[in-house]
């Protein structure tokens, strides 16, 4: 329970000092932990977690996986574009389309006049 609001907490302050712990939780065993871990990466929107959270997407836990995906999406730069773009192309339709919506979240946060990507 604490440490789940304090990583609410953490990524709600968009302090980049909360990164390193965020880092370690991300790879907790707490499926709980590890999603608002997941989220406070989304938030703080800090490229450098990027490369932290690629792993997650091979994740058996579905809310895992998607919430990576959300994740990226907010986070931005070069390498969560790249990533995002490849997941566009995935055998799995629901993984498709999240990678759509958080491309085009991300691509938005860049240029407020751009259409989304559509089918």
């Amino acid at each position: 329970g604490m440490k789940v609001c304090s990583l609410v907490g953490m990524g709600r302050s968009l302090n980049p000092r909360w990164i390193p712990i965020i880092i370690k939780e991300l790879v907790n065993s707490d499926q709980e932990i590890q999603l608002e871990a997941i989220n406070a990466c989304g938030e703080i929107a800090n490229e450098t977690l990027v490369p932290y959270m690629l792993p997650l997407l091979e994740s058996p836990a579905p809310v895992i996986k998607f919430a990576t995906i959300i994740s990226l999406g907010h986070t931005g730069g070069p390498i969560a574009e790249e990533t995002l773009r490849s997941l566009t192309k995935s055998e799995e339709p629901n993984v498709r389309e999240a990678a759509r919506d958080a491309l085009d979240e991300l691509i938005a946060a860049g240029d407020p006049f751009h259409i989304p990507i559509l089918d």
